[in-house]
């Protein structure tokens, strides 16, 4: 299983190993997920975009056979700057999805 305290993509090496994992961990999470519930897929890894977070949970929906809705798409809080230099400076995603 994966650590809580390890980051799936840190280095641009692991970003295809690193969304395969989300994938597999959002899929082993909607399979839990009774219809009609809310689903929460979060990412702090730099390197991932918000459409590659979107990608995995699409790719776990599909395996887990479940049909998915976004709601909202979420970043961090005013109070974590994103430099315009630095793009990975939005490090922070947050999918809210109802399940069916």
């Amino acid at each position: 299983m994966y650590s809580t305290r390890q980051r799936l993509v840190s280095e641009r090496r692991e970003l295809q190993s690193g969304l395969k994992k989300y994938a597999r961990i959002n899929e082993m999470a909607l399979n839990v997920v009774a219809p009609g519930g809310l689903f929460v897929s979060c990412s702090c890894s730099g390197l991932v975009k918000p459409n590659d977070l979107l990608r995995s949970i699409a790719i776990a929906a599909s395996r887990a056979k479940r049909d998915v809705s976004l709601i909202e798409m979420r970043g961090q809080a005013p109070c974590h700057p994103v430099s315009p230099f630095c793009p990975e400076t939005s490090y922070l995603k947050c999918a809210l999805l109802l399940v069916r």
